[in-house]
């Protein structure tokens, strides 16, 4: 699972891949943290080289039920990896039109 989105960084490298290695989810504050990873290439990230470009976003309590939520997930049948893909592509620029890997 992941989603691809050409970005060039300040550096000249081209990412494509990007894949979230983490998701922390704290129901009693009603936030989440999604860290993303960026690849050159899916290639590269199965190969086990390192991402070039890695990014923090948070989920804040306006958002946190429409993608987190215990019922929100029971009810779709989302898994909370699942849930930050969307949340990217649905409310971060940067992955808006992403593709689906």
């Amino acid at each position: 699972m992941a989603i691809g989105k050409s970005k060039l960084l300040s550096t000249g490298q081209q990412v494509y891949y990007w894949r979230i290695s983490t998701v922390n989810i704290s129901y009693s504050n009603k936030m989440a943290q999604i860290k993303v990873s960026g690849y050159i290439s899916e290639d590269a990230r199965r190969e086990g080289l390192d991402a070039v470009e890695y990014d923090n976003i948070s989920v804040l309590e306006d958002n946190f039920d429409n993608y987190f939520g215990i019922n929100t997930l029971d009810a779709t049948g989302k898994n909370p990896l699942q849930s930050g893909y969307n949340y990217l592509k649905e409310n971060i620029e940067k992955f808006k039109d992403s593709l689906d890997i």
